[in-house]
């Protein structure tokens, strides 16, 4: 039995956690027919509406050059696309569950990381955060230059407060280069 197959069928019938769940498998696979179900079930999809979450996380998991590109399509579909993006993308691979130190390599997070950056003067102290953590366990140059740039912000109007505890994006931003031992 081919394992892709089988894992699509799921996805295609079954409830929404075995979905998820599906999905994850697909993209934990990683292989050029994982990518081809994932890309063919983001094109059963209409643009403008918007893909499920599960999908996005899936896609973004797998992490290839042609599945981030099709996720990239979907957000700049949607009002306020880096926006939507990050409310979706910000805990991808908690399904997995988070050990602080590990992390994901594999993604092609250069064209993601530059379109969710480029928001990030308009965003709200709530999706700052989430920008933060929408790569909180992938690391490359990109997500490490972005997190340089906002560590590179305290003391300065740049930064911002993003909790009640005087929190700030730049400490977050450091606190993660920290664990990546940069």
């Amino acid at each position: 039995i081919n394992a892709v197959a089988l894992i699509d069928s799921a996805v295609r019938n079954d409830g929404f956690h075995a979905r998820s769940f599906a999905l994850d498998a697909l993209a934990k696979i990683g292989t050029p027919e994982a990518e081809k179900a994932l890309l063919a079930l983001a094109s059963e999809i209409d643009t403008k509406a918007g893909p499920p979450e599960d999908l996005i996380l899936a896609m973004v998991a797998l992490g290839s050059r042609k599945c981030i590109e099709r996720v990239l399509e979907f957000a700049k579909g949607q009002p306020n696309g880096p926006e939507w993006l990050l409310g979706q993308v910000s805990h991808v691979f908690m399904i997995r569950g988070h050990t602080v130190g590990q992390y994901y390599r594999h993604v092609e997070d250069r064209e993601l990381i530059t379109y969710l950056f480029s928001a990030e003067g308009g965003l709200s102290a709530d999706q700052k955060w989430k920008l933060i953590h929408s790569v909180e366990q992938i690391d490359s140059e990109s997500a490490r230059g972005m997190l340089r740039d906002l560590a590179s912000r305290a003391g300065t109007d740049r930064d911002a407060i993003i909790r009640d505890d005087k929190l700030t994006v730049s400490q977050l931003a450091h606190d993660e280069l920290m664990h990546r031992g940069d």
